[in-house]
């Protein structure tokens, strides 16, 4: 017999038995922390992502680019015979003519290329002005442009062709020009140069 307000004997047994149970448990979860926060701070390593690559590629990444084993060459420049109508930058059909390139690029795969025509009046001796924003150089000088992209270890591009609208032209109607043909990459690093198309315009 026991009075409602005392504790029974088992019960004690039971509670320190609960007790017991309950610090190893902590304790053993405390330990499996400690485990774990050892092996993030002293064994954990990312993943890696770079096992599918070649080592070229690797390599490619970590060396820094060389330039001494690439190339880039404007073989050819010229003027054809289909000066007539084209489409101009604002969708327009005007007159003008087409300025031909053939070039080479050798080891710049993926890179894109500027391959921009600037007039040079050998009268003036100064480069033609564009009359409008979209055929004007920071100085005002007129080009046209097209953009390339290297796909091979050595790209060429044979009949690459420019547009030159007579409209955007700021110069008498005969002049005698140099065509001025450059190659130059999105960091406006100029890679070629030719300027061995020379011409008059047609009055």
């Amino acid at each position: 017999m026991y009075f409602p307000d005392e504790v029974p004997k088992d019960s004690n047994k039971a509670n320190s038995s609960c007790l017991i149970k309950g610090c190893l448990s902590m304790l053993f979860g405390m330990m499996m922390l400690l485990i774990y926060v050892v092996y993030c701070v002293f064994l954990w390593e990312p993943p890696k992502q770079e096992q599918n690559k070649t080592i070229e590629q690797l390599k490619k990444e970590i060396e820094p680019f060389d330039e001494k084993n690439t190339r880039c060459e404007i073989s050819k420049v010229w003027l054809g015979d289909d000066w007539g109508l084209s489409k101009n930058l604002y969708g327009d059909t005007v007159k003008g003519f087409y300025i031909h390139v053939n070039l080479e690029i050798e080891n710049h795969i993926g890179k894109v290329f500027k391959v921009l025509a600037f007039l040079y009046d050998n009268n003036s001796g100064k480069y033609i002005r564009g009359k409008s924003d979209k055929y004007q150089a920071d100085d005002g000088s007129m080009f046209v442009q097209v953009n390339v992209e290297a796909v091979y270890e050595v790209s060429k591009w044979r009949n690459l062709t420019l547009f030159v609208p007579y409209d955007e032209l700021d110069c008498q109607s005969n002049a005698n020009i140099t065509c001025v043909v450059i190659v130059r990459d999105m960091d406006n690093r100029d890679f070629e140069r030719n300027e061995s198309l020379k011409f008059r315009l047609a009055p």
